[in-house]
């Protein structure tokens, strides 16, 4: 039997020593980039390493991106609009906003962040709030996204952060955050030019709740994952908005990423 490296430390070093090891390896320098624009990204952990691959190296989401900022005529007096639901650590703003920063230097934008884990929240303020080229055009709201517009539910953390959901798995730790209004955040009126829905089995239930958000978005990147709710219905949901384009950026045993957007553009 062969032992990688990491098995060969958690069974020499005690659990305590071996996860301050890990830490120190995942803060070393090296693990920081600076993009063209200015904006600086940082890895640090496997969680992050999963992420900054399928964005920045495999360019996940560049199909999507890149159409809205067609879509919107990136440059114009109107402020390009992103809402990001699952925001993690902010790789999927970055990505966007280097790439606006690429096409339409100057562009007035508003990137609005939704994320409901406390610890992401803190990592999103650290690392997209902070940043100077993003100053004055972030807005950042700790929650979930749903079947009620307030009140208390139960997100599940896993170690893995890309892997916190709204349902039950054991091992996870359970934590109650509240649900926020996104109509009240954006505005009743306000077009979205891009949404990024990666949200774990939630997204049919707040696919469901917001129709009316969804006939003023112009592009949509979603991650559907049929083990954990009905993509025919979101995909349903999706077509009565308006979307009447469809690709599909990638796809996997438990996941499906796919782009949506409209062809006549949002009507108002």
């Amino acid at each position: 039997m062969r032992y990688s490296l990491p098995d060969v430390v958690r069974r020499l070093l005690p659990q305590p020593i071996a996860e301050g090891l890990r830490r120190f390896v995942w803060s070393l320098p090296n693990l920081r980039r600076e993009l063209r624009s200015g904006l600086v990204l940082t890895v640090g952990s496997p969680s992050d390493w999963v992420l900054y691959n399928d964005i920045f190296v495999e360019h996940e989401y560049d199909p999507a991106i890149d159409l809205a900022l067609e879509r919107a005529g990136a440059g114009g007096d109107r402020a390009l609009t992103v809402l990001d639901l699952g925001a993690n650590v902010g790789y999927f703003t970055l990505r966007a906003a280097d790439r606006l920063a690429a096409a339409a230097p100057g562009a007035p934008r508003r990137f609005v962040l939704v994320e409901p884990s406390p610890f992401l929240v803190g990592e999103l303020k650290r690392r997209v709030l902070s940043q100077p080229l993003l100053a004055g055009s972030v807005t950042l709201l700790q929650g979930l996204v749903g079947r009620r517009r307030e009140g208390l539910g139960i997100l599940f953390e896993s170690p893995l952060h890309f892997e916190n959901s709204l349902i039950a798995r054991r091992g996870l730790r359970r934590r109650e955050v509240p649900y926020v209004d996104l109509d009240a955040a954006l505005g009743a009126s306000r077009q979205v030019d891009l949404l990024k829905c990666d949200i774990e089995g939630a997204e049919l239930e707040f696919l469901a709740a917001y129709p009316d958000l969804l006939r003023r978005t112009a592009v949509c990147v979603i991650e559907l994952h049929p083990e954990k709710c009905d993509t025919a219905a979101c995909l349903r949901l999706l077509d009565e908005a308006g979307f009447d384009e469809r690709r599909i950026l990638r796809a996997g045993d438990a996941w499906t990423v796919v782009l949506l957007a409209k062809s006549g553009g949002v009507r108002p």
